[in-house]
């Protein structure tokens, strides 16, 4: 990731000395660059010695010869504003850099986008003023949020902040609702306002307040590099990486569920961890691979199998896993703040030993799950009768 982040220096080194030319380091590898690889160009940024500097003058022309670049540009220093306040002036700066060249066009978008996340934040922070966080929803939970919906004021259509592929039209209210989570994050549904789009589609967005989604999209953003990874190892484990970005200190919008929890830090309650196995794969997972009792499953064995050679392939990675999460503790996300969080990465790939000895060690990891599923099933049963999260 270092190497990465050389690279592109040196290049918009070249690129100036030559009098802007345009230089071999394509959009669409650039774009994996910020768009995959966790705000790196953020990071180095921050241990640039000036404001002014050949790898801010570098991304701003990318971000405004490509508009995905400069929709992503734009949100990530815009979340950056607002969570880093010693490095706040720097990115201001160059956030309005960039907005001053990017077109009419580009900052009516920009302002669409801003105005909808402002007032949906708004939303749920009156919503989380009379639903508590740690309270149970109450029946008319979904009715209050879809008053104070219809109160405010919204765009006809804008360009989704964590895919500026996706435009959305009008607010579905009547499908809108509260979720029963600690932070009481909105489930909201817009139709489609893509003329590419099928008829009647609708998009779903999960809009939460409260979490720092940096650690999602690292957590997300990590589990592409790692399917690139086991895609060059003609490894195709079925992921399917979802959208999430950080609009904001605490706030932002995702697809699908969270990660609020990385790096060995685990959920308690009542002063007792909840969380007492290394994954989940409980009796319900083993009983779908023919695993019952002491019975062997052939599904079962070819599951460990594929799970060793997956463990395999990141630790022949660890450099760029370990140099990733390394970079990331610039950002200040709470859980990755510490030498010991990357201990736990490094423990985690059993760096220092041998592949058989770390393969022993997976597999053990996967004989404690399976002696010990239940511990999640009872921890599931107290989410649905105490609506814990």
């Amino acid at each position: 990731m270092i190497e990465v982040v050389r690279d592109a220096m040196t290049i918009a080194s070249v690129q100036r000395s030559k009098g802007g030319t345009t230089g071999a380091f394509k959009n669409d590898a650039l774009f994996e660059w910020i768009r995959e690889k966790c705000q790196v160009e953020e990071i180095a940024l921050k241990v640039e010695p000036y404001h002014d500097s050949i790898l801010a003058r570098f991304l701003i022309k990318r971000a405004l010869q490509s508009k995905r670049i400069g929709h992503f540009f734009f949100w990530y220093l815009r979340s950056e504003i607002t969570a880093s306040p010693y490095f706040r002036d720097r990115f201001a700066v160059i956030l309005e850099a960039y907005l001053l060249g990017c077109g009419q066009s580009m900052l009516e978008g920009f302002l669409k986008q801003v105005q909808v996340v402002e007032s949906l934040q708004k939303v749920v922070t009156d919503i989380k003023k009379i639903i508590p966080e740690k309270s149970d929803l109450p029946a008319n939970a979904a009715l209050k949020l879809q008053e104070m919906l219809r109160s405010i004021s919204l765009p006809k259509d804008f360009l989704v902040p964590y895919d500026p592929r996706i435009r959305a039209g009008e607010i579905m209210v009547e499908k809108c609702k509260v979720m029963a989570s600690k932070k009481k994050p909105l489930w909201l549904e817009f139709n489609s306002s893509d003329s590419e789009g099928a008829s009647g589609s609708t998009i779903a967005i999960i809009f939460k307040h409260g979490d720092d989604l940096r650690q999602d999209m690292l957590v997300l953003k990590t589990m592409a590099i790692m399917d690139s990874i086991w895609q060059g190892s003609s490894l195709d484990l079925n992921l399917i990486p979802y959208g999430c970005i950080s609009t904001g200190y605490n706030i932002g919008n995702l697809f699908h569920i969270d990660f609020g929890h990385i790096m060995g830090n685990t959920k308690r309650f009542l002063g007792v961890n909840r969380e007492r196995v290394p994954f989940v794969l409980t009796p319900d997972f083993l009983y779908m691979m023919g695993r019952v009792g002491k019975k062997t499953s052939l599904y079962f064995k070819r599951f460990k199998e594929i799970c060793i050679r997956a463990y395999l392939d990141l630790r022949s990675n660890s450099n760029l896993l370990i140099t990733l999460f390394s970079l990331m503790m610039l950002t200040g996300i709470p859980e990755l703040s510490s030498t010991d969080d990357i201990k736990y990465l490094k423990e985690a790939l059993q760096l220092g030993k041998d592949d058989s000895s770390a393969q022993e060690h997976f597999l053990n990891q996967i004989s404690i799950c399976e002696n010990q599923g239940w511990t999640v099933q009872a921890n599931w049963w107290i989410h649905m009768v105490a609506g814990i999260k």
